[in-house]
Protein backbone atom coordinates (compact mmCIF):
# COMPACT_ATOMS: atom_id res chain seq x y z
CA UNK A 1 0.00 0.00 0.00
CA UNK A 2 1.67 2.90 -1.26
CA UNK A 3 1.57 6.65 0.33
CA UNK A 4 0.11 9.76 -0.68
CA UNK A 5 2.33 12.36 -0.94
CA UNK A 6 1.87 15.91 1.07
CA UNK A 7 0.64 17.42 -2.27
CA UNK A 8 -1.83 14.80 -2.66
CA UNK A 9 -2.97 15.07 0.65
CA UNK A 10 -3.42 18.66 0.73
CA UNK A 11 -5.40 18.17 -2.89
CA UNK A 12 -7.66 15.82 -1.44
CA UNK A 13 -8.74 17.98 1.17
CA UNK A 14 -9.42 20.81 -0.58
CA UNK A 15 -12.11 19.42 -2.61
CA UNK A 16 -10.46 18.81 -6.05
CA UNK A 17 -13.87 17.45 -7.20
CA UNK A 18 -16.85 19.41 -5.40
CA UNK A 19 -19.24 17.94 -7.43
CA UNK A 20 -19.58 14.92 -5.19
CA UNK A 21 -20.99 17.09 -2.75
CA UNK A 22 -22.94 19.71 -4.15
CA UNK A 23 -26.22 18.60 -6.00
CA UNK A 24 -27.07 20.92 -9.01
CA UNK A 25 -30.61 22.31 -9.29
CA UNK A 26 -30.88 24.75 -12.36
CA UNK A 27 -29.24 24.04 -15.51
CA UNK A 28 -26.59 26.40 -17.47
CA UNK A 29 -27.72 28.17 -20.04
CA UNK A 30 -26.89 25.84 -23.29
CA UNK A 31 -23.70 26.20 -25.55
CA UNK A 32 -26.01 27.89 -28.37
CA UNK A 33 -27.63 30.21 -26.38
CA UNK A 34 -24.52 31.36 -24.82
CA UNK A 35 -22.80 32.17 -27.45
CA UNK A 36 -26.11 33.64 -29.39
CA UNK A 37 -26.15 35.86 -26.05
CA UNK A 38 -22.28 36.25 -26.11
CA UNK A 39 -22.29 38.10 -29.63
CA UNK A 40 -25.33 40.20 -28.77
CA UNK A 41 -23.61 42.09 -25.89
CA UNK A 42 -19.75 42.13 -27.77
CA UNK A 43 -21.69 43.66 -30.87
CA UNK A 44 -23.69 46.05 -28.97
CA UNK A 45 -20.95 47.25 -26.83
CA UNK A 46 -18.56 46.23 -29.87
CA UNK A 47 -17.30 50.16 -30.12
CA UNK A 48 -16.26 50.31 -26.68
CA UNK A 49 -14.63 47.10 -26.52
CA UNK A 50 -12.05 47.63 -29.33
CA UNK A 51 -11.66 50.84 -28.39
CA UNK A 52 -10.28 49.90 -25.36
CA UNK A 53 -8.78 46.76 -26.48
CA UNK A 54 -6.41 48.66 -28.85
CA UNK A 55 -5.06 50.79 -26.62
CA UNK A 56 -2.56 48.35 -26.00
CA UNK A 57 -2.03 47.46 -29.20
CA UNK A 58 -1.36 50.90 -30.34
CA UNK A 59 1.40 51.41 -27.91
CA UNK A 60 3.21 48.85 -28.58
CA UNK A 61 3.15 49.17 -32.03
CA UNK A 62 5.13 52.29 -31.51
CA UNK A 63 7.43 50.34 -28.51
CA UNK A 64 8.63 48.15 -31.88
CA UNK A 65 9.52 51.40 -33.44
CA UNK A 66 11.49 52.77 -30.97
CA UNK A 67 13.37 49.21 -30.48
CA UNK A 68 14.23 49.45 -33.65
CA UNK A 69 15.66 52.43 -33.34
CA UNK A 70 17.81 51.26 -30.89
CA UNK A 71 19.06 48.32 -32.63
CA UNK A 72 20.12 50.48 -35.54
CA UNK A 73 21.60 53.01 -32.83
CA UNK A 74 23.79 50.28 -31.50
CA UNK A 75 25.76 50.01 -34.82
CA UNK A 76 26.58 54.17 -34.65
CA UNK A 77 26.80 55.10 -31.03
CA UNK A 78 26.73 52.78 -27.84
CA UNK A 79 25.89 56.13 -25.54
CA UNK A 80 22.56 56.12 -27.45
CA UNK A 81 22.12 52.73 -27.82
CA UNK A 82 22.29 52.52 -24.08
CA UNK A 83 20.38 55.56 -23.77
CA UNK A 84 17.62 54.35 -26.12
CA UNK A 85 17.36 50.56 -24.50
CA UNK A 86 16.91 52.14 -21.00
CA UNK A 87 13.53 53.88 -22.58
CA UNK A 88 12.41 50.38 -24.32
CA UNK A 89 12.84 49.08 -20.98
CA UNK A 90 11.00 51.54 -18.99
CA UNK A 91 8.49 51.95 -21.58
CA UNK A 92 8.01 47.85 -21.92
CA UNK A 93 7.04 48.35 -17.71
CA UNK A 94 4.43 51.32 -18.82
CA UNK A 95 3.06 48.23 -21.61
CA UNK A 96 2.64 46.00 -19.00
CA UNK A 97 0.41 48.57 -16.73
CA UNK A 98 -0.85 49.60 -19.57
CA UNK A 99 -2.15 46.17 -20.84
CA UNK A 100 -3.56 45.25 -17.29
CA UNK A 101 -5.16 48.63 -16.93
CA UNK A 102 -6.77 48.22 -20.61
CA UNK A 103 -7.89 44.47 -19.30
CA UNK A 104 -9.32 46.18 -16.28
CA UNK A 105 -11.02 48.32 -18.09
CA UNK A 106 -12.66 46.10 -20.29
CA UNK A 107 -14.24 44.11 -17.77
CA UNK A 108 -15.80 47.41 -15.72
CA UNK A 109 -17.24 47.93 -19.68
CA UNK A 110 -19.08 44.54 -20.01
CA UNK A 111 -20.19 44.84 -16.15
CA UNK A 112 -21.64 48.49 -16.82
CA UNK A 113 -22.36 47.33 -20.46
CA UNK A 114 -25.88 48.37 -19.47
CA UNK A 115 -25.24 51.74 -17.98
CA UNK A 116 -26.07 55.05 -20.52
CA UNK A 117 -23.35 57.12 -20.90
CA UNK A 118 -20.41 54.48 -19.61
CA UNK A 119 -17.84 54.12 -22.79
CA UNK A 120 -14.07 54.27 -22.83
CA UNK A 121 -13.19 56.79 -20.75
CA UNK A 122 -15.27 55.69 -17.37
CA UNK A 123 -14.05 52.31 -17.62
CA UNK A 124 -10.63 53.65 -17.88
CA UNK A 125 -11.51 55.91 -15.31
CA UNK A 126 -12.81 53.10 -12.72
CA UNK A 127 -9.91 51.05 -13.62
CA UNK A 128 -7.25 53.08 -12.60
CA UNK A 129 -8.85 53.75 -9.55
CA UNK A 130 -8.90 50.14 -8.83
CA UNK A 131 -5.58 48.94 -10.82
CA UNK A 132 -4.21 47.58 -7.55
CA UNK A 133 -6.75 46.18 -6.28
CA UNK A 134 -7.24 44.62 -9.52
CA UNK A 135 -3.93 43.75 -10.22
CA UNK A 136 -3.36 41.78 -7.25
CA UNK A 137 -6.09 39.30 -7.76
CA UNK A 138 -5.18 38.89 -11.24
CA UNK A 139 -1.81 38.20 -9.51
CA UNK A 140 -3.06 35.48 -7.41
CA UNK A 141 -4.85 33.98 -10.12
CA UNK A 142 -2.55 33.78 -12.18
CA UNK A 143 0.08 32.13 -9.78
CA UNK A 144 -2.15 29.63 -8.42
CA UNK A 145 -2.97 28.41 -12.10
CA UNK A 146 0.50 28.83 -13.34
CA UNK A 147 1.84 26.94 -10.34
CA UNK A 148 -0.93 23.97 -10.54
CA UNK A 149 0.24 23.52 -14.39
CA UNK A 150 3.10 22.76 -13.00
CA UNK A 151 1.88 19.89 -10.44
CA UNK A 152 1.31 17.50 -13.20
CA UNK A 153 -0.99 19.70 -15.25
CA UNK A 154 -4.55 18.49 -13.93
CA UNK A 155 -4.46 20.65 -11.36
CA UNK A 156 -3.59 23.54 -13.73
CA UNK A 157 -6.78 22.91 -15.72
CA UNK A 158 -8.95 22.14 -12.09
CA UNK A 159 -7.68 25.82 -10.66
CA UNK A 160 -8.06 27.82 -14.22
CA UNK A 161 -11.85 26.63 -14.43
CA UNK A 162 -12.24 27.51 -10.48
CA UNK A 163 -10.24 30.88 -10.66
CA UNK A 164 -11.96 31.92 -14.17
CA UNK A 165 -14.30 34.10 -12.77
CA UNK A 166 -11.85 35.87 -9.66
CA UNK A 167 -11.79 39.36 -11.77
CA UNK A 168 -15.36 39.47 -12.80
CA UNK A 169 -16.06 38.33 -9.01
CA UNK A 170 -14.12 41.79 -7.92
CA UNK A 171 -15.30 43.56 -10.29
CA UNK A 172 -19.01 42.91 -9.86
CA UNK A 173 -19.29 42.15 -6.08
CA UNK A 174 -15.16 43.68 -5.05
CA UNK A 175 -16.33 46.98 -6.47
CA UNK A 176 -19.60 47.61 -6.81
CA UNK A 177 -20.66 46.68 -2.82
CA UNK A 178 -19.20 47.99 0.12
CA UNK A 179 -16.83 45.89 1.68
CA UNK A 180 -17.01 43.75 -0.70
CA UNK A 181 -15.22 40.68 -2.07
CA UNK A 182 -11.24 40.98 -2.61
CA UNK A 183 -8.00 39.43 -2.64
CA UNK A 184 -8.14 35.62 -1.91
CA UNK A 185 -12.07 35.95 -1.28
CA UNK A 186 -12.52 36.38 -4.78
CA UNK A 187 -10.96 33.35 -5.96
CA UNK A 188 -12.71 31.56 -3.12
CA UNK A 189 -16.36 32.84 -4.58
CA UNK A 190 -15.45 32.01 -8.30
CA UNK A 191 -14.44 28.56 -6.92
CA UNK A 192 -17.96 28.20 -5.07
CA UNK A 193 -20.09 29.23 -7.97
CA UNK A 194 -18.62 26.79 -9.82
CA UNK A 195 -18.82 24.05 -7.32
CA UNK A 196 -21.42 21.43 -8.90
CA UNK A 197 -21.00 22.93 -12.51
CA UNK A 198 -16.92 22.19 -13.09
CA UNK A 199 -17.63 19.75 -15.66
CA UNK A 200 -20.08 22.16 -17.84
CA UNK A 201 -18.28 25.04 -17.06
CA UNK A 202 -14.90 23.10 -18.51
CA UNK A 203 -16.70 21.99 -21.81
CA UNK A 204 -17.66 25.28 -21.78
CA UNK A 205 -14.30 26.75 -21.85
CA UNK A 206 -13.22 23.85 -24.28
CA UNK A 207 -15.08 24.77 -27.21
CA UNK A 208 -14.54 28.58 -27.02
CA UNK A 209 -10.50 27.72 -26.65
CA UNK A 210 -10.73 25.36 -29.68
CA UNK A 211 -13.50 27.73 -31.75
CA UNK A 212 -10.57 30.54 -31.35
CA UNK A 213 -7.32 28.14 -31.74
CA UNK A 214 -8.83 27.05 -35.35
CA UNK A 215 -9.48 30.68 -36.00
CA UNK A 216 -6.16 31.91 -34.76
CA UNK A 217 -4.49 29.23 -37.23
CA UNK A 218 -6.46 30.50 -40.32
CA UNK A 219 -5.72 34.01 -39.80
CA UNK A 220 -1.80 33.54 -39.26
CA UNK A 221 -2.13 31.01 -42.43
CA UNK A 222 -3.68 34.36 -44.51
CA UNK A 223 -1.27 36.30 -43.00
CA UNK A 224 1.82 34.27 -43.56
CA UNK A 225 0.67 33.98 -47.58
CA UNK A 226 -0.70 37.41 -48.24
CA UNK A 227 2.01 39.00 -46.40
CA UNK A 228 0.06 41.01 -43.36
CA UNK A 229 1.21 40.29 -40.20
CA UNK A 230 -0.99 42.63 -39.00
CA UNK A 231 -3.99 40.58 -39.65
CA UNK A 232 -2.56 38.55 -36.53
CA UNK A 233 -2.53 41.30 -34.16
CA UNK A 234 -6.05 43.01 -35.25
CA UNK A 235 -7.23 39.04 -34.97
CA UNK A 236 -5.95 39.61 -30.94
CA UNK A 237 -7.41 43.15 -30.41
CA UNK A 238 -10.87 41.58 -31.38
CA UNK A 239 -10.60 38.35 -29.84
CA UNK A 240 -9.86 39.71 -25.98
CA UNK A 241 -13.08 41.52 -25.45
CA UNK A 242 -14.90 38.36 -26.82
CA UNK A 243 -13.61 36.03 -24.89
CA UNK A 244 -14.12 38.17 -22.05
CA UNK A 245 -18.11 38.66 -22.60
CA UNK A 246 -18.06 35.15 -22.81
CA UNK A 247 -16.62 34.71 -19.38
CA UNK A 248 -18.69 37.43 -18.21
CA UNK A 249 -22.13 35.34 -19.59
CA UNK A 250 -21.18 32.18 -17.79
CA UNK A 251 -20.11 33.96 -14.66
CA UNK A 252 -23.58 35.82 -14.45
CA UNK A 253 -25.00 32.24 -14.93
CA UNK A 254 -23.84 31.11 -12.15
CA UNK A 255 -24.60 34.13 -10.21
CA UNK A 256 -27.95 33.89 -10.97
CA UNK A 257 -28.49 29.93 -10.27
CA UNK A 258 -26.45 30.83 -6.91
CA UNK A 259 -28.23 33.95 -5.92
CA UNK A 260 -29.86 32.86 -2.73
CA UNK A 261 -26.49 30.83 -1.22
CA UNK A 262 -24.98 33.36 0.15
CA UNK A 263 -21.14 33.53 0.48
CA UNK A 264 -18.74 32.55 3.39
CA UNK A 265 -15.68 34.07 3.93
CA UNK A 266 -12.41 31.17 3.35
CA UNK A 267 -11.08 30.42 6.78
CA UNK A 268 -7.34 30.66 7.18
CA UNK A 269 -6.52 27.33 7.04
CA UNK A 270 -8.56 27.44 3.37
CA UNK A 271 -6.04 29.90 2.41
CA UNK A 272 -3.37 27.92 3.86
CA UNK A 273 -3.81 24.88 2.06
CA UNK A 274 -4.28 26.82 -1.21
CA UNK A 275 -1.02 28.32 -0.52
CA UNK A 276 0.71 25.55 -0.07
CA UNK A 277 -0.12 23.94 -2.99
CA UNK A 278 1.09 27.05 -4.92
CA UNK A 279 4.44 26.93 -3.24
CA UNK A 280 4.74 23.09 -4.01
CA UNK A 281 4.00 23.74 -7.83
CA UNK A 282 6.48 26.93 -8.09
CA UNK A 283 9.19 24.78 -6.40
CA UNK A 284 8.90 22.08 -8.77
CA UNK A 285 8.67 24.98 -11.47
CA UNK A 286 12.08 26.01 -10.22
CA UNK A 287 13.43 22.70 -10.12
CA UNK A 288 12.68 22.04 -14.11
CA UNK A 289 14.07 25.37 -14.93
CA UNK A 290 17.21 24.60 -13.07
CA UNK A 291 17.66 21.31 -14.39
CA UNK A 292 17.30 22.79 -18.04
CA UNK A 293 19.52 25.90 -17.62
CA UNK A 294 22.17 24.65 -15.38
CA UNK A 295 22.23 20.75 -15.74
CA UNK A 296 26.17 20.77 -15.25
CA UNK A 297 25.02 22.09 -11.61
CA UNK A 298 23.11 18.66 -11.02
CA UNK A 299 25.85 16.63 -12.75
CA UNK A 300 28.23 18.38 -9.74
CA UNK A 301 26.28 17.26 -6.99
CA UNK A 302 25.15 14.17 -8.18
CA UNK A 303 29.02 13.20 -8.38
Amino acid sequence: MTRDTPVILLIRNFNFMPEQVFQQKEKLIGIGDLFRNVWKIYSDKFLVLAGIAVVPGIFYFFLGIISGFAESAGTSSQLLFFIIRSAVFLLAVCGLVINILANCALIFAIIYKDQIGFGIKESFSIAWSKFFSYAWVSFLAGIFIFSGFFLFIIPGIIFFVWFAFSLFVFADEGVKRLNGIKGMSALFRSKGLVRGYWWKIFWRFFVLFFIFFIAAAFVNFISDNAGAPFLGNIFSILAAPFILVFNFSVYNGLKSIKEGIPFVAPERREKIKLILICLAGVLVAVVIILAVITPSLWLRLII
